[in-house]
């Protein structure tokens, strides 16, 4: 029985999500940026400056892979690269002013879809939501470190 339940929530998770990506592409301005740079770019804004290398492990993700959406970022003008001086195998990437731009008119975007998704459940259904997300992201987090 368990398992049943299990194998449902997990396909109506992926559909839910898979919706949700969806729905979630951005508008004209910002529709070359695909969620993964967002999410990037959220994070970069997060740290300030941020290592090639901190970034991967962040991610889960190999550095080849980094370098490529970072590359494609910097491309953009999105974000620009730094060697530190100390340690010329350290690479730190920050924003620049296009990409704290573009970051803004996303996030607005992004804020008012998820806004509008989550307007069909109840304030209860959503409390419930959020405490079952939250306690999924706690036993993650443990069952990962």
């Amino acid at each position: 029985m368990k398992e049943n339940i299990n194998n449902k929530i997990v396909e109506t998770m992926f559909f839910v999500f898979r919706l949700m990506q969806d729905k979630m592409k951005f508008d004209s301005k910002t529709s070359f940026l695909t969620m993964f740079q967002f999410e990037l770019l959220i994070c970069i804004k997060r740290n300030k400056k941020v290592t090639m290398s901190e970034l991967a492990k962040y991610f889960s993700i190999s550095m080849p892979t980094v370098t490529v959406h970072i590359n494609k970022l910097i491309a953009s003008k999105l974000v620009k690269r730094k060697q530190i001086k100390n340690d010329r195998r350290v690479t730190q990437i920050s924003l620049t002013t296009k990409g704290q731009s573009v970051l803004n008119k996303a996030s607005k975007q992004r804020k008012t879809k998820i806004t509008k998704l989550l307007s069909y459940l109840s304030p209860g259904d959503a409390k419930n939501l959020l405490q079952i997300m939250e306690n999924l992201k706690k036993e993650v987090e443990k069952n990962n470190e």
